[in-house]
């Protein structure tokens, strides 16, 4: 399982270094290989189609303001 984590990462945030950890930790209780896959909010094209194909999640991680808002949002509002 592949989750897209929206967000500038920035390893001062305690929960920049705790999501990845936790989905690792939740997959191996559920029996499943998770991978997080950091994807910073500029480098999201609008609309984020093609950026998050292949994903099957998105979390919109803590700690804005994002670079890009809109990348935020739009990526939340992804199909």
């Amino acid at each position: 399982m592949r989750i897209a984590l929206i967000g500038d990462r920035n390893p001062s945030v305690r929960a920049h270094r705790a999501i990845p950890v936790a989905l690792v930790r939740a997959g191996e209780s559920l029996g499943l290989a998770v991978e997080g896959t950091w994807l910073a909010t500029e480098g999201i094209p609008l609309p984020p189609d093609g950026a998050l194909e292949g994903f099957d999640g998105v979390w919109c991680v803590p700690a804005s303001p994002y670079r890009s808002t809109e990348a935020a949002l739009a990526a939340i509002g992804w199909p």
